[in-house]
């Protein structure tokens, strides 16, 4: 039954290379068929095609997170949860997500900041979770810590927060760790601009204040042998190629990794959280133009970046390379 099915599908996507629907019907199967790079594949595809199919980006999701692909099913629950904030089961495999991933530990760390903030004085703290496990947790905490009068866990997004609902009046300081490797990846920057335009005072005291993004030319051969899908091991690979996201960047710890550096880092530019430019859709993407002086001969197969985040005028903390986070 699955064969003819599968054939089916097949069939149909050569009469119509758009079909999302019949690539997300084939990752549903190959789901069953615990084909998981298969139907990782499959839901790719469909979401290319249909970037606000939510249910494709949901069974991406869980897929990724049965293959053991933890940080990129938690980055495909929160875009599913961006189409469609009332989808339950995102907000489940989130948590799951999370909690595979041992995020626990941060999460912890960003309520404890909360206590931290009552205990020196704050008449209010608000803190937000969309993930329903950990926001409960962190509610026990507050309630074990006797701070129930001054913490309120909220679980929604903070784009969802309404002042004098949610918050009694503007929040005179708001930290935020709404980052990814890639910095804005998972949304900080719409989620500042609904914060600065509707619950912050005008003398907010933002936390990180800045980031800097810094970027390097590399050489770097087994990155590029998959990236685009052409030749692996004398096999010509290169129709799988259709499946691959080309408008996204890959995380990748370069110690890892055999490269060469083209050129030294560069500064490409600085994030102002305070002074967060308006928006500009991505049918007319904002681009910079940079000249670097090469240090080594071979070929540019990639830039790779990271980026300082300037907490405050005297804190920063990096992902550069040869450090232990993601670039």
């Amino acid at each position: 039954m699955f064969d003819e099915a599968i054939t089916s599908y097949h069939r149909a996507i050569v009469l119509r290379p758009d079909y999302a629907e019949a690539y997300y019907n084939l990752a549903n199967i190959t789901s069953d068929l615990d084909k998981f790079d298969d139907a990782i594949a499959f839901y790719r595809r469909a979401v290319e095609i249909r970037p606000g199919y939510t249910k494709a980006n949901y069974n991406l999701a869980v897929s990724l997170l049965e293959k053991g692909e933890i940080d990129d099913a938690i980055d495909t629950f929160h875009r599913t949860l961006e189409i469609d904030p009332g989808y339950v089961e995102g907000y489940n495999g989130l948590g799951a997500a999370l909690t595979n991933k041992g995020m626990l530990k941060e999460a912890l760390d960003s309520f404890h900041r909360a206590l931290i903030a009552a205990q020196a004085g704050a008449a209010e703290v608000i803190a937000c979770e969309v993930s329903k496990p950990i926001a409960e947790a962190a509610q026990q905490i507050v309630r074990d810590n006797g701070y129930l009068e001054k913490i309120k866990v909220i679980k929604k997004k903070s784009t969802q927060l309404i002042v004098g609902s949610d918050l009694r009046e503007p929040a005179n300081v708001f930290i935020f760790e709404i980052f990814d490797a890639g910095l804005i990846g998972e949304g900080v920057m719409p989620s500042l601009r609904h914060a600065l335009q509707n619950l912050v005072t005008p003398d907010v005291r933002l936390i990180p204040q800045a980031a800097s993004v810094y970027g390097m030319l590399i050489e770097t051969s087994q990155l590029h042998s998959w990236n685009p899908i052409s030749s692996v091991c004398g096999f010509d690979l290169s129709a799988f190629d259709r499946f691959r996201n080309s408008h996204t960047y890959g995380k990748n710890h370069l110690r890892e990794e055999d490269y060469k550096c083209l050129t030294g880092p560069f500064f490409v530019k600085k994030f102002e959280f305070d002074k967060i430019p308006a928006y500009i859709p991505n049918i007319n993407p904002q681009k910079i133009t940079l000249a670097e002086v090469a240090i080594a001969d071979g070929t540019a197969h990639a830039i790779t970046y990271w980026f300082d985040l300037h907490l405050d005028a005297d804190t920063t903390v990096s992902n550069r390379p040869g450090g232990k986070r993601t670039h």
